[in-house]
């Protein structure tokens, strides 16, 4: 793949394709060395880990190329994911291989070996050529792909250890130590360990060795990390013949929200994420992610979310020669809470979810990191007992805030002020003592004449904070007083530093009383 991937991604033209040598090499012990080859090579008398100079003086015609693991990862990894067509159960198989779980899937094309001959299609359409093996273990699968030399190979379920005899020993991924202590002594393919007694075995070569083969003849379980989570639920439709038009897409994507919101509503539950993907008949595929701020099991607002989402990219999207599968899935679900609806008058609850779509679709228009509202967070500094959080996560966030308050303020309810500045902001203050309550303060160049107060209200710093760096924010401890001047304005302001401590107290000024 790495070949492959080299010749797609920028190399000049070869007019004989695969019949020229081609290497891709990487600095190494003593020089330059080859890290890989295409077929053309090998049958001239090249091998992995040659020296380049060696390898130019067997072979005139060779053609060279960087050696780009970390390009070769990422490429592999966006193949992946465009064979999420197939399945949501895929897997990058270093360093050049992917498998995938197809376990009910396979009806949707037609049956196992035409979704084997649909994937080889999909690799010819992208430039690329692969070996597909579809077996009952992943094993299996994983060795007959590899080195079972067919193009696509069905294995039935009972067939692994006769598929596996005639296979090198390398099939079963075994390390570099025990595959040389086997040739050692004349193991060369697998046949022979299978009719060997499985004891012996164990106490010469340790645990590795059957547990491999236990997995590839199905005796052990092996498990599969997908890509990306699976999603609750998903409905796809594979098209025929490709589409190309906007307004045939929206019919499909019609069809997949009416089945998607069926489902969730069977199983009493809505969906928090929603993915819409878009799969071109080259391979590429264009991922549409929206999130809900309220569970979301309606057809009709699905199809507005993702139809506003789709004028959007119209102009960024190629469509090419169209696409042939479109897939919706529903990647977070929540179960749905019931509640009892007023039957006199228009509920309350109809107009809150009627704000969360309307929000749903700021969020579709201008991005769900650009729609927040506040969250309540445990810190007694008032700049710091709340943030901004994302609208969709506002459910985790909590919004009980005056239990958020009266916790913050011991239990009691002292009061805070409904405007609290972005930042405190300095004012210049007379006190008849040092310590004791303001009677005249300049704010923003007006004095204001004190006619009652209430505090102080003394908050210490947070000494467990840390910064990037590991160290303590330098803060100071804090005295609040309500103050009202002779105008009836009310305002929140707040000395910062202790005289008793030998520190210079600076006062500011935080918030605004109604």
């Amino acid at each position: 793949m790495a070949i492959q991937t080299a010749r797609r991604s920028g190399e000049p033209p070869d007019p004989e394709g695969a019949k020229t040598p081609h290497v891709l090499t990487a600095p190494g012990q003593g020089g330059i060395r080859l890290r890989a080859l295409n077929r053309a090579a090998v049958e001239a008398g090249l091998r992995q880990d040659q020296l380049l100079t060696d390898a130019q003086a067997l072979c005139r015609a060779l053609r060279v190329g960087d050696f780009d693991p970390a390009g070769d990862a990422r490429a592999l990894e966006k193949l992946t994911r465009s064979f999420t067509r197939y399945s949501p159960w895929v897997a990058c198989d270093l360093p050049e291989g992917l498998v995938l779980e197809s376990s009910g899937c396979d009806h949707l094309f037609g049956g196992e070996a035409k979704m084997l001959r649909h994937m080889q299609q999909l690799l010819t359409r992208m430039g690329l050529s692969g070996h597909l093996a579809l077996a009952s273990t992943l094993g299996a699968a994983r060795a007959l792909s590899r080195f079972g030399g067919r193009e696509i190979t069905l294995l039935s379920p009972g067939e692994e250890a006769r598929a596996l005899r005639p296979l090198p020993l390398a099939a079963l991924r075994l390390s570099a130590p025990i595959l040389e202590r086997l040739s050692r002594v004349g193991f060369k393919t697998i046949g022979p360990l299978i009719d060997k007694p499985r004891a012996p075995l164990r106490a010469r070569y340790g645990a590795e060795l059957l547990h491999k083969l236990a997995q590839a003849l199905g005796e052990a379980p092996e498990t599969l990390s997908p890509l990306s989570p699976p999603p609750d639920y998903r409905r796809q439709e594979v098209l025929q013949e490709p589409i190309l038009l906007l307004s045939q897409i929206k019919m499909v994507l019609s069809h997949l929200t009416e089945g998607l919101a069926a489902d969730l509503q069977a199983a009493h539950k809505g969906a928090r994420a929603l993915t819409f993907s878009l799969y071109r008949v080259d391979g590429v595929f264009y991922p549409i992610r929206l999130g809900t701020g309220s569970p979301c099991y309606e057809a009709d607002h699905m199809q507005r979310l993702f139809s506003e989402k789709l004028d959007l990219l119209q102009d960024e999207m190629n469509v090419g020669y169209g696409f042939d599968h479109l897939c919706l899935e529903a990647a977070e679900t929540e179960i749905l809470t019931a509640y009892q609806k007023d039957m006199t008058a228009k509920d309350a609850t109809d107009d809150l979810r009627d704000f969360d779509r309307l929000l749903d679709r700021f969020c579709g228009r201008l991005g769900a990191e650009h729609v927040r509202t506040f969250a309540a967070r445990a810190s007694h500094i008032p700049e710091r007992s709340q943030c901004l959080t994302p609208f969709r996560h506002r459910a985790d966030a909590g919004s009980d805030w005056l239990g958020h308050l009266k916790s913050l303020q011991g239990g009691a309810y002292l009061g805070r002020p409904v405007v609290l500045l972005p930042f405190p902001e300095p004012v210049t203050v007379m006190a008849e003592v040092p310590d004791g309550p303001p009677v005249r303060f300049d704010w923003r160049r007006i004095r204001h004449q004190v006619a009652a107060v209430d505090g102080p209200e003394r908050l210490s710093p947070e000494w467990w904070r840390r910064d990037m760096s590991g160290n303590r924010p330098a803060s100071e401890t804090r005295d609040y007083f309500r103050i009202e001047d002779e105008q009836g304005r009310r305002y929140w302001l707040y000395r910062a530093g202790l005289y008793e401590r030998g520190e210079t107290p600076r006062w500011y000024l935080q918030g605004l009383f109604a």
